[in-house]
């Protein structure tokens, strides 16, 4: 089953990330990646506060 998630995950049209409960990205694919404008590797680790606009950081309301 693992495996076919997978490939639904790396073939999709649709941007996809994954994140921890701390909004952590744990992993994003492709189309995600051209969405925003980054390569995977600037993208790994980090919050995903940092895709936000700056007025929605600023509406949302969480515990990342």
């Amino acid at each position: 089953m693992q495996t076919r998630y997978q490939s639904i995950f790396e073939t999709s049209i649709d941007g996809i990330i994954l994140i921890t409960d701390r909004g952590v990205i744990e992993d994003i694919n492709k189309s995600a990646l051209e969405l925003f404008g980054y390569e995977k590797d600037e993208l790994m680790g980090q919050n995903i506060k940092i895709l936000m606009p700056k007025i929605l950081l600023f509406l949302v309301v969480s515990s990342f």
